[in-house]
């Protein structure tokens, strides 16, 4: 329901959209320009997520893999600060821990007050192996000093 809302509100004010914009989501991305929005959600086959994230960035990724991570060998796609996930060539997730990538459609993204996280989402936090981890409606993540400090949804590659 939520994902409805999102395209709702966005296919709104698509002709006004910011060229290149990249949304987070808790099941995928949104990508949007001029004329186009389109919800590329997880289980899109990777050459078509390289794509349509290469057209609205207007750069290409830089690919590797990694065999040793948490739910398995996974194949990566990365994308200054934003990276993506892929098992069996399908989309299975996403991670950033940069400033300068993409928010959710709240605005949440690194560098945000734990506050402000709270007032936008359904938040609970617990101490884990990896540091002060939340969840909060899809989204998941670290807070460190008060602050996201990584954002992910999905299958992200975390060693626990």
């Amino acid at each position: 329901m939520r994902w409805l809302i999102l395209a709702a509100a966005l296919a709104a004010c698509a002709p006004m959209a910011e060229p290149g914009r990249v949304v987070l989501a808790p099941d995928g991305l949104v990508v949007s320009a001029p004329g186009r929005l389109e919800q590329i959600p997880f289980g899109t086959p990777r050459e078509q997520v390289e794509q349509r994230v290469s057209e609205t960035l207007g750069t290409r990724p830089v690919r590797s893999s990694n065999p040793e991570c948490g739910g398995g060998p996974a194949e990566l796609s990365r994308w200054a600060g934003l990276e993506l996930l892929f098992r069996d060539g399908a989309f299975d997730g996403w991670f950033t821990a940069a400033s300068t990538s993409p928010r959710s459609p709240e605005g949440i993204g690194v560098g945000v007050r734990e506050t402000t996280l709270r007032e936008a989402y359904a938040t609970e936090v617990q101490p884990t192996s990896l540091g002060r981890e939340f969840s909060a409606e899809g989204f998941s993540g670290l807070i460190d000093g008060g602050e996201v400090s990584a954002l992910w949804a999905g299958t992200p590659c975390l060693a626990r």
